[in-house]
């Protein structure tokens, strides 16, 4: 609950179970059972503004009541709430580029002429393959994508299988059904203890080891191994 809340509920609480309350000015001074909340409540301000010629039975109540008061004012002068999350300033692009690990994938991105698509409006997810992901497909093969012309294509098809329209956060994740991306393939995503796994169209899986990475345009979610259409 919040501070500000509590003290002005306990100030409720201690003039409900005071002695007698007093109706503000011009009202006669009578006694109510503890369940007229509202009358009670009343005898808040009563009490706030110390009107002596109406003293409450116990001075030690009145005590209680001013540092409450006193109290309640300071912990209203603030917020227990957190502070909003500060909004994203980079795009998908900009994020992978500002993050070591996906400097292979930033590679691959520009080969494939992505970059332009990558960093537009969207939104997009991306599944961004780690340096060590693209790194088990084997020296050989690495080179081959990045390296040779007429196989931009094949890359960029590989890539449009980690990208999903729209911007899907962990919490949005539908397990055990079909993912569409934008290059029409399909994944699974299952939650297997703790992590959530991939499952791509030939069977291959991966773990996706870091989730909800904002961008302007959308979210990355990084995994462990390149998943193949």
């Amino acid at each position: 609950m919040n501070h500000c809340v509590t003290y002005w509920f306990y100030l409720l609480l201690t003039s409900i179970y005071s002695e007698r309350l007093v109706y503000i000015r011009g009202m006669e001074e009578r006694y109510h059972p503890p369940h007229r909340l509202l009358s009670r409540s009343i005898g808040i301000l009563i009490f706030i503004n110390f009107d002596w010629r109406y003293p409450v039975k116990s001075y030690f109540l009145k005590f209680i009541l001013a540092a409450g008061v006193v109290l309640g004012l300071a912990a209203c002068g603030g917020s227990d709430d957190p502070a909003p999350a500060a909004a994203p300033t980079k795009n998908i692009v900009e994020l992978a580029v500002a993050t070591p690990a996906l400097s292979t994938l930033v590679d691959a991105v520009t080969k494939a002429g992505l970059t332009s698509t990558l960093s537009g409006p969207g939104p997009f997810t991306v599944f961004a393959p780690t340096n060590d992901a693209f790194a088990k497909l084997g020296t050989a093969t690495i080179a081959t994508l990045l390296n040779e012309t007429p196989t931009a294509a094949t890359l960029s098809g590989i890539l449009k299988y980690h990208v999903v329209s729209g911007k899907v956060l962990k919490a949005d994740i539908k397990l055990g059904q079909d993912i569409t991306t934008v290059n029409t393939g399909k994944f699974k995503i299952n939650q297997v203890g703790t992590n959530f796994i991939i499952t791509d169209a030939k069977g291959g899986t991966s773990t996706i080891v870091i989730t909800d990475n904002i961008a302007t345009n959308g979210v990355v979610h990084v995994i462990d191994t390149v998943i193949s259409p």
